[in-house]
């Protein structure tokens, strides 16, 4: 069989495993052929409440306006090409949020690992105004996709920000990640000092209720999620009980092949809140 025919053999072993730390991930020969390739999806989907809708629309047809509901793809209906995915692509415990965010970063790839490439694709669509349609846009490759949403001018998102709904006396915390390297190198901010500084801003706000939105989070850093933590709980916590690395990959017994280690950076250890945590906000 070919390499595609054998990472659908594999994949879902991912989803059965539960740890979204692991992945089949194809070589770097067939990476380089799909970033080549003039056939691909000519949409960006997101995945809401268990249907796909167009984000960004590369193709020539009119009628994919961004928030167009998607029915079918090639007469393969929507309901099943989620169910395939989420049989498939690597989740976190029983949490579907990890598969949701993946598939809303990747579903051309998705698509194209489970379904295969097409010259022409033939879709079936809701728009707006609840008419169901059908249309068929060609195929098309990454570089004039990215030329076209780069013309457009679409923001790049901060990987956090905080929203002050003074309509809801309500502060909404967006997360859209936790990853040190992206906060840090890509987006150049100060997790800590700014988290520190939005509930600052909320105990001054005097608003009672807090909606943290982590829809389509990557993960990350758990010392940033300790660092969260230490403004929502009013009580003393631990993050994680024990840490351990490897020091005999050779051997099978469990605490012949790993060893404990302290590591403060996975929140190992008790940490007590700070003073101006949410709760104590509002005793």
């Amino acid at each position: 069989m070919n390499e595609i025919a054998f990472y659908r053999i594999l994949t879902p072993l991912t989803t059965f495993i539960q740890d979204g730390h692991n992945s089949i991930v194809l070589s770097e020969p067939a990476l380089e052929a799909l970033r080549n390739c003039n056939d691909l999806f000519p949409l960006d989907i997101k995945c809401i409440k268990n249907k796909f809708y167009v984000s960004n629309n590369f193709s020539t047809s009119p009628e994919l306006l961004p928030g167009t509901e998607i029915i079918s793809i090639n007469n393969v209906s929507a309901e099943e090409m989620l169910s395939k995915f989420l049989s498939n692509i690597p989740q976190e415990g029983h949490n579907l949020q990890y598969i949701y965010g993946s598939l809303n970063q990747s579903f051309r790839f998705y698509y194209f690992v489970f379904y295969g490439l097409s010259e022409k694709y033939t879709i079936r669509y809701k728009n707006l105004n609840s008419l169901v349609g059908n249309c068929e846009v060609p195929g098309t490759d990454l570089i004039t996709m990215k030329t076209k949403k780069e013309k457009r001018k679409t923001p790049h998102l901060n990987p956090y920000n905080l929203q002050m709904l003074d309509s809801m006396k309500t502060a909404l915390l967006t997360l859209k990640t936790l990853d040190q390297t992206l906060v840090k190198t890509t987006y150049h901010k100060n997790f800590k000092k700014d988290i520190s500084e939005y509930f600052n801003l909320i105990q001054k706000s005097n608003y009672t209720d807090l909606i943290i939105d982590l829809r389509d989070n990557t993960g990350g850093n758990p010392d940033y999620v300790k660092h969260l933590l230490l403004y929502l709980f009013n009580e003393p916590f631990e993050q994680c009980i024990e840490c351990r690395v490897v020091k005999n990959k050779e051997a099978e017994i469990f605490t012949q092949r790993n060893k404990k280690t302290w590591f403060p950076l996975y929140g190992i250890g008790k940490y007590h809140p700070k003073q101006n945590n949410f709760i104590c906000i509002y005793r």
